[in-house]
């Protein structure tokens, strides 16, 4: 090792001014190392006061770090410090791979921090000396500003006790990335992916694959089975793939490692190393995990540990997923607005013609849609145009009567059943609606339009459920055809 690294060791782990956490690295070259200007400005700054505040942040550097370095777009080292970087002469290194030359192999995705384009603090990896020998290391690095681009940073030797507090540290955020990932998706399912993902990264796997075996019974005498339990287990079904599919997966065998919990095993043969976990699930079968690295010897009890955690986490959040998922799929009301879901809606409207056929009595069905909702999400998100249908809900209810019935169809469409009330009553709450618009206050104050299409019933038509609503919705298309913002009566019964 060099006198310049047994200096590192000796003053222990880097000073926090040079490790980031908000505050810039230190340039790495003697030009870079010059102020910029001068703390007095009487104070004129000559070439020797340059090269003696070069060389006192140059020798700060070479104190605490065990490297600095520069590197163009490419992950090429430009600029190299000391004159020994971890024991390679520094001037045979320049214009080779960073991530070559210093990272120890099996660690494919911290070649990314040698090309960042934006900083990255406090990660913590493997690095090479000459003689071959590893070393863990905390790397600090950030892009260098300016059309040339690439990045510069500096690596510190880090004691095995700060490793294990930082270890620690990014395992507790992965479980955090992906609980929070799988919760803030709706249904739960829809994060599956980015959890994968981020349970892949986490690990440094070359591949990861995550998929349900479902658990059906087939022996329903050829009839079809309806119970909850069977429904749940058919409407949960995924495979997903991260990373080459050629790989072969390494072989499980009676010498497999396996763990106290007995759900994750590591296996190892010349493939490579996987670590499996399987986990089931109420109601809906068997999740499995796949992570696979081309090395062999790269994961222990620990990793296989955190994916089975992993695993914990959106495994319980599927379980609420399925549950949630036959609960809405009996239900009649819509979970976002309260108003009636288009099966409770239809299902509303059929018992009321039945009984309003005998009673003699007209009634209506108005249909209100939102005038360019799908733009609206994109440029405020979904979460705004969530609002923006809760506030047409709240309109309407303020709008018509105590009495008529409110129903959300689809995503921009919102439905209400009027009875006895005949074409100029409803002309008149259309106009209303439709003047009225919907005001959103956001960040920027925004007004949607509105269309309305409309089908009224006589009082001694025999017509049906499915006939009304669908007058009510050719109504609605010549709305939206004719630019939005209006109403339009259906035609007579068809």
């Amino acid at each position: 090792m060099s006198t310049d690294r047994e200096r590192a060791i000796a003053l222990g782990p880097i000073h926090p001014m040079l490790t980031g956490g908000g505050i810039h690295l230190l340039p790495m070259s003697p030009t870079h190392f010059a102020p910029q200007s001068p703390s007095d400005p009487k104070q004129e700054i000559t070439p020797d006061t340059r090269s003696s505040d070069a060389a006192s942040w140059g020798d700060l550097v070479l104190a605490t770090a065990e490297l600095a370095f520069e590197t163009d777009r490419k992950g090429v080292l430009t600029k190299l410090l000391p004159g020994k970087a971890l024991g390679h002469e520094s001037t045979s290194l320049l214009g080779r791979s960073a991530a070559e030359v210093f990272l120890a192999d099996g660690q494919p995705l911290a070649a990314i921090f040698f090309q960042t384009r934006a900083p990255a603090y406090g990660q913590i990896v493997w690095l090479r000396l000459a003689t071959r020998e590893i070393v863990r290391a905390r790397l600090d690095v950030e892009p260098i500003p300016g059309p040339s681009g690439g990045t510069r940073g500096i690596a510190v030797a880090v004691p095995p006790d700060a490793i294990a507090e930082d270890v620690s540290l990014a395992r507790a955020r992965v479980l955090a990335r992906i609980s929070t990932t799988m919760r803030s998706a709706f249904p739960p399912r829809n994060g599956l992916l980015p959890a994968l993902e981020t349970i892949g990264k986490a690990l440094c796997a070359d591949t990861a694959q995550m998929w349900n075996e479902p658990e059906l019974n087939d022996d329903d005498g050829g009839m079809e089975n309806t119970t909850p339990e069977h429904r749940a287990s058919k409407s949960l079904h995924f495979d997903y793939h991260i990373g080459p599919e050629t790989y072969v997966t390494p072989r499980i065998s009676s010498t497999t490692k396996r763990f106290a919990n007995e759900h994750s095993i590591i296996a190892e043969d010349h493939n490579g190393s996987l670590i499996a976990v399987r986990i089931r699930i109420r109601f809906a079968g068997t999740v499995v995990l796949h992570l696979q690295r081309r090395e062999r010897a790269v994961w222990g009890e620990a990793d296989a540990l955190l994916a089975y955690t992993a695993m914990c986490a959106i495994t319980s959040l599927l379980e609420f997923d399925v549950v949630m998922t036959e609960m809405l799929r009996d239900a009649r009301f819509d979970i976002l607005t309260g108003a009636l879901n288009d099966a409770g809606f239809a299902d509303y409207v059929r018992r009321a013609l039945s009984r309003l056929t005998k009673e003699a009595t007209p009634a209506s069905v108005v249909l209100v849609g939102i005038d360019g909702l799908g733009d609206f999400n994109e440029t405020h998100g979904a979460d705004a145009g969530d609002h923006a249908v809760c506030a047409l809900v709240r309109t309407l209810r303020e709008i018509v009567r105590p009495r008529d019935v409110i129903g959300r169809l689809t995503g921009d469409i919102v439905a209400v059943w009027m009875e006895t009330a005949d074409q100029f009553t409803v002309s008149e709450r259309a106009n209303q609606i439709c003047q009225h618009g919907l005001p959103m206050m956001l960040d920027a104050p925004s007004h949607l339009s509105l269309s309305i299409g409309f089908a009224t019933r006589a009082a001694f038509s025999d017509e049906d459920a499915d006939s009304l609503m669908h007058r009510a919705r050719l109504a609605l298309r010549q709305a939206k055809m004719a630019g939005g913002s209006t109403w339009k009566f259906a035609p007579d019964e068809i």
